[in-house]
């Protein structure tokens, strides 16, 4: 599927989903929700925990979308973290 937002950057996106743009932010989630549900991984076993998990950095990520914008990929690690 082809929205026209898989050849922008990180941090075009990031501005774009900091605007209210919700297709962007839909595919930051796309991008990132391999690594994150891998990272979510090591410390789950269950599937339910590691989904409720990597719902938990989106939705940080979503409420804080404008001070992810400068350094986008490296501050999602930084959510994966916290």
């Amino acid at each position: 599927m082809h929205n026209g937002y898989e050849n922008l950057s990180d941090a075009d996106l990031a501005s774009l989903a900091a605007e209210g743009d919700e297709s962007a932010f839909n595919e930051i989630v796309r991008r990132f929700s391999p690594r994150v549900f891998r990272f979510s991984a090591r410390f789950f076993r269950r599937h339910s925990l590691i989904e409720e998990a990597a719902q938990e950095v989106f939705l940080k990520i979503f409420m804080q979308i404008a001070s992810y914008e400068a350094r986008f990929a490296g501050r999602l690690g930084d959510a994966d973290y916290n």
